[in-house]
């Protein structure tokens, strides 16, 4: 059964995916400070070779990722083709083993770029105080399948030329606007995987992600009250039962470039352009073209324009922060009534119709039994 079908079976656990139609994953990385798909082109040939890219033999340079792909049951087709497609991992390897010529060490093989990316998903998801505790010896400390991956010197070499743009591509004047802008094409490769891979079909959530960062950066911010208070905040529409994230976008932290967010977004989704731009401009709707809304509300609206729901309706589940009327209704626009949005709030962003209703609730709640609540769906007034 191929993975389109399965994906959509009638019995499917998860239930609330669908898979789009076939895509070229395997695209040219865009960039962001190049003039047009050329020059990436001409960068790129521009490269040192990098000797044999072939692994259809089956051998890999480290005896511990052979072991796991010969134990697993599984018969290897292709790698790091999903949100990671072969031609932009090659390009990526291109650009850090002319980084590596010059200085004079080895250049990475296949096998070895992958078992690098590897450890880096892994450090990710069980983080330690230093990149060295992971090959340490003392008890409860280091981590064995680490260290039989990669020797740490090796590790620490290709993490210290990395390189995640085409060279000499961005201008300084970009460099001060955009505090991302070193790793700008990554992100914009994730996102377009991301989105095209599948969509949720039913309820989705809408929340904050933050990866963690100690770089001195303005693209970081402070957050007091998360676990991660430094790091690099991204919005994100995620599937509510299968947790798969459809958008993704950083919250523009530090940047000033002269387009807003959501122009920013939409350069990248082409097709919301024009029915973003429609919506905005309906009377009804009170969302600023400059504001996050405006964001928020494509990246939530992307679901529809991407796949329609089965059922005709989609839920939009968030939080107090993300709650409010004038979004949901900018939504509710954006989607021609399929996505709604439900989820605890703020009286304040609730609009001078609601409020009333929303006081009355609360004192209501306060005298019925500990843990009881109240659905309060928001109106508008319509004045003659």
């Amino acid at each position: 059964m191929d993975l389109e079908a399965l994906l959509n079976a009638a019995d499917n656990d998860i239930g609330d995916w669908e898979v789009d139609a076939d895509t070229d994953h395997d695209e040219a990385p865009l960039s962001a400070h190049l003039n047009d798909e050329e020059e990436m082109a001409d960068a790129i040939d521009d490269l040192p070779a990098t000797g044999d890219q072939s692994v259809s033999d089956g051998r890999m340079q480290n005896a511990y990722v052979s072991r796991i792909a010969d134990k697993s049951g599984l018969h290897i087709l292709t790698s790091s083709g999903l949100f990671f497609s072969a031609t932009y991992r090659d390009t990526l390897r291109g650009w850090r083993n002319a980084r590596l010529l010059q200085i004079g060490k080895a250049e990475v093989t296949v096998a070895e770029f992958e078992a690098f990316m590897g450890l880096e998903v892994a450090m990710g998801i069980l983080p330690l105080t230093e990149i060295k505790d992971f090959w340490s010896k003392k008890n409860f400390l280091g981590q064995k399948d680490v260290a039989e991956t990669m020797p740490r010197n090796r590790f620490e070499c290709l993490r210290a030329n990395i390189q995640l743009h085409a060279p000499n591509s961005a201008t300084e004047s970009y460099k001060l606007m955009n505090p991302l802008w070193h790793s700008r094409d990554l992100l914009r490769h994730i996102q377009g995987q991301f989105a095209e891979i599948a969509v949720p079909t039913g309820a989705a959530s809408f929340d904050e992600s933050t990866v963690r960062a100690k770089a001195r950066s303005l693209a970081r911010t402070y957050m007091p009250s998360k676990p991660g208070k430094y790091g690099i905040r991204f919005y994100a529409v995620m599937g509510w039962d299968s947790l798969y994230i459809h958008t993704i976008n950083d919250n523009g932290s530090g940047n000033t470039e002269p387009r807003n967010p959501a122009e920013r977004f939409c350069g990248m989704f082409h097709e919301l352009r024009r029915p973003l731009a429609r919506t905005l401009a309906r009377e009804d709707i009170s969302v600023k073209r400059d504001s996050a809304s405006a964001l928020w509300v494509a990246m939530i609206g992307r679901m529809t324009l991407t796949h329609q729901s089965p059922t005709g309706r989609r839920l939009i589940v968030c939080n107090n922060y993300y709650t409010r009327h004038e979004l949901a209704k900018a939504v509710l626009a954006f989607t021609d009534g399929e996505v709604r949005m439900v989820g605890t709030c703020k009286v304040n962003q609730m609009g001078k119709w609601n409020e009333s209703e929303i006081a009355l609730s609360v004192e209501r709640v306060k005298l019925i039994e500990r843990g009881s609540w109240e659905l309060i769906a928001a109106v508008d007034i319509k004045h003659d």
